[in-house]
């Protein structure tokens, strides 16, 4: 507590606003799931179809799933940091002591990394696994609220992780170019 009372750092903020879009998407599935069971509301018929989708059933077309879990991939390379790590042990140290706290330090870091990536491309597919089999309703929230993120996104950081993104795979393309 006293690390982030230091840095002015609140411990819920990276969780508090999935906790909000869980709580939207388990309501959205419950009316969703109503709506099912009526076909008419205050005498007025209920049409749950837009455009090719029946909103109370999955997309048998996998499009909205797709959109979901492509979005959201977008959405999470935009988010992703530059890749900076802080070093609070300079890496030139002379004590055996300082070094080992180094390499820990260095390891951790690594670690964290990995684990980021590991989410960046593992999330999408779960959300597109979950925007398979519920209704397309939700995946269309899903798609619908990820846009306006990623817009919303673009006009606070700019492309964020994407430009770093394209320019690695740019790197690489022209590499394997130059090999050939």
């Amino acid at each position: 507590m006293e690390l982030y009372k230091t840095h002015n750092i609140n411990p819920l903020s990276g969780c508090l606003p999935q906790v909000v879009q869980i709580v939207l998407l388990i309501v959205l599935y419950r009316v969703l799931v109503s709506f099912v069971s009526k076909s008419e509301f205050d005498g007025v018929t209920l049409n749950p179809i837009f455009f090719w989708l029946n909103l109370t059933k999955p997309d048998q077309f996998f499009i909205l799933p797709v959109l979901a879990g492509l979005t959201q991939l977008f959405l999470s390379l935009m988010i992703l940091p530059g890749g900076e790590t802080p070093d609070v042990i300079p890496n030139d140290v002379k004590t055996k002591k300082l070094k080992e706290e180094n390499k820990k330090e260095e390891d951790t870091a690594d670690m964290a990394a990995a684990m980021q990536k590991q989410m960046l491309f593992i999330m999408p597919v779960m959300t597109a696994f979950i925007a398979v089999r519920f209704p397309s309703g939700l995946a269309l929230y899903w798609v619908a609220s990820t846009v306006f993120s990623i817009v919303q996104q673009y006009f606070i950081t700019g492309l964020g992780g994407i430009a770093i993104y394209s320019g690695r795979v740019v790197k690489l393309l022209q590499g394997k170019k130059a090999s050939k």
